[in-house]
């Protein structure tokens, strides 16, 4: 719900439109506040006047009033009854899944809702506070993308997307953040060294564009001297 109100601003904002929608969402607020008072105002009221007609028909005369000894168990069920207390181990652990995100760069919606959903069950079950997507990532055959998820408690899982199909899949590895790190270095080193050689390459390419057209150009001058001396040649024979 939260991650739709928030694309629904983006989208807004990027027209322009995100100081209007903030005050329609402010105006909207006042007025479910005004509501919820003018309903809890007029349902005060009648419960309180529910409650001044039940008074006296629940008093009771003295005759009809009776004792009757309390048996053990029903001391125990009283006793048991007053001490249960709902427990907080019972509510859902809140994971932070906005480092995430950046998966809708290449990822479907679907597929992404998908993995939210298996990540928040993952990290609840494991205890851990938030989820992020790592900036390395691996590109195989045009269509297998493989990336790296960080968990709070310090486990990385990889992530396995396919393009074609929207499969999704993730399974955890015994990587480090450190060793991810490591890894997107080395990958840095080999495009750097991959376009260090393209530009040596280009760079021999125009150096013998540059000989084969000094030699061109000084063929086509001897050309022309030489012409110009058999031209001379014939001059002086007349």
């Amino acid at each position: 719900m939260w991650r739709k109100i928030r694309r629904f601003y983006w989208y807004r904002r990027d027209r322009g439109l995100g100081k209007q929608t903030i005050a329609m969402a402010v105006m909207l607020l006042l007025l479910v506040i005004i509501l919820a008072g003018a309903i809890a105002k007029s349902i005060v009221p009648q419960k309180d006047l529910r409650n001044e007609a039940e008074i006296p028909a629940n008093t009771a005369t003295g005759p009809a009033i009776s004792t009757s000894p309390a048996t053990g168990a029903a001391v125990l069920e009283e006793e048991t009854g007053s001490k249960e207390v709902p427990s907080d181990n019972n509510k859902a652990l809140d994971v932070d899944t906005t480092g995430l995100s950046s998966f809708l760069g290449f990822m479907s919606e679907s597929a992404f809702e998908d993995l939210e959903n298996q990540l928040t069950v993952l990290c609840q079950n494991r205890g851990c506070k938030s989820a992020k997507k790592l900036t390395y990532q691996q590109t195989k055959n045009r269509f297998d993308v493989t990336s790296f998820i960080l968990l709070s408690d310090g486990s990385v899982y990889q992530c396995d997307y396919n393009l074609k199909s929207c499969a999704v899949e993730f399974s955890q590895t015994s990587y480090t953040e450190a060793d991810i790190q490591q890894m997107k270095e080395q990958q840095l080193r080999a495009e750097q060294e991959t376009l260090k050689k393209q530009q040596q390459e280009e760079k021999k390419k125009l150096q013998k564009q540059k000989k084969a057209s000094k030699k061109r150009s000084s063929k086509k001058k001897s050309k022309k001297k030489s012409a110009k001396k058999t031209s001379k040649k014939k001059k002086s024979k007349k």
